[in-house]
């Protein structure tokens, strides 16, 4: 079956950006750990002829670690994400016109089963590091001065977040099986509704030495959006 978006049916195919309903609160107290759930994109193209493209939908992380006391750069701390950025999510649900149509909890265990899957070493190793991908090679966190232990994966993802600087990153939403369904499919002009629960600090952070924290400075959804030549619109 030919794909609907084959060049000679499109006239433009371009991303559309929505932001999140409710705020983030990246200034967080020292001692304190930044909220994890209650967050919500909502998209409502309901009587729009130009549909979205789920299928190559992703959402947009921006992050940093520090420590959880006094927010201090992690520096040269053992301290790092345990694995990329499809372990941010926890909980994930999505509401189609009202009803419920997917439901994902502990989502970013299976997430990242089917990566470690899925991914050749030469995707891994080049398109996937958008994601924060970087394969581990141990179970350890240790530095390259413990060649017996050394991790290559670890020690590529904490030398990007070892002073503490922002870090930008897209989550693939077709990593999803409800998004990954829609390779070939168009879904129909609505109101959806995502609900995102991230995991815990606990659990996402290799805690070396002093506790660490993630603070998430920017959540964005990215939905490419389809115009159809004439060709197109007729099938």
């Amino acid at each position: 079956m030919e794909s609907y978006r084959n060049p000679k049916y499109v006239e433009r195919y371009e991303d559309v950006i929505f932001e999140l309903e409710t705020p983030l609160n990246f200034v967080v107290a020292n001692a304190r750990y930044q909220k994890k759930d209650g967050y919500r994109f909502v998209v409502d193209n309901s009587g729009e002829v130009t549909p979205f493209d789920w299928y190559n939908a992703r959402i947009g992380i921006s992050f940093k670690v520090n420590k959880l006391a006094d927010g201090a750069i992690i520096g040269n701390d053992r301290n790092g994400i345990v694995n990329g950025i499809h372990s941010f999510i926890r909980n994930f649900d999505i509401k189609l016109n009202g009803k419920k149509v997917y439901d994902c909890n502990d989502a970013n265990h299976c997430v990242n089963i089917k990566s470690l899957l899925e991914y050749s070493p030469g995707y891994a190793q080049s398109t996937a590091t958008n994601e924060f991908f970087h394969l581990d090679t141990s179970r350890h966190a240790e530095e390259r001065t413990d060649q017996a232990n050394y991790n290559k994966g670890f020690a590529e993802r904490k030398l990007l977040l070892g002073a503490s600087v922002v870090v930008t990153r897209e989550l693939p939403l077709n990593r999803y099986s409800f998004f990954e369904a829609l390779d070939m499919n168009l879904l129909p002009s609505g109101r959806m509704e995502m609900n995102i629960e991230f995991e815990s600090d606990a659990n996402l952070i290799w805690q070396a030495s002093d506790n660490c924290r993630v603070i998430l400075t920017k959540l964005q959804l990215i939905v490419p959006r389809i115009t159809f030549n004439s060709e197109g619109q007729s099938i």
